[in-house]
């Protein structure tokens, strides 16, 4: 399985199946953009195996939603001021419940 930002890429042609981010043209050699794409894309997979394996349909709603609701978080913690509410509002913004 492939995991990969373009269609019918190298890793795309060469393997049996695959995840495409859509995460846009990569602009620089480190993609900050597709490395956050590609976690967040292991993680949703992470989820829905264990889904069919061990967990609850409580629990996969419930980290399904937790899951679906990061960029909002990052959207917050990007507008904290990063000087003065940073270190106080961090732990509030990242909380997944």
């Amino acid at each position: 399985m492939g995991i990969c930002n373009t269609v019918g890429s190298t890793i795309a042609r060469e393997t049996d199946g695959g995840i495409y981010l859509h995460a846009g043209p990569e602009i620089g050699v480190a993609s900050t953009k597709a490395f956050t794409c590609q976690v967040t894309v292991l993680a949703m997979l992470a989820l829905r195996i264990s889904h069919t394996r061990t967990i609850s349909d409580a629990q996969y709603s419930e980290l399904a939603l937790a899951l679906s609701s990061l960029p909002n978080k990052i959207d917050d913690l990007i507008r904290c001021n990063l000087r003065d509410s940073l270190p106080s509002q961090l732990p509030r913004i990242l909380i997944l419940n």
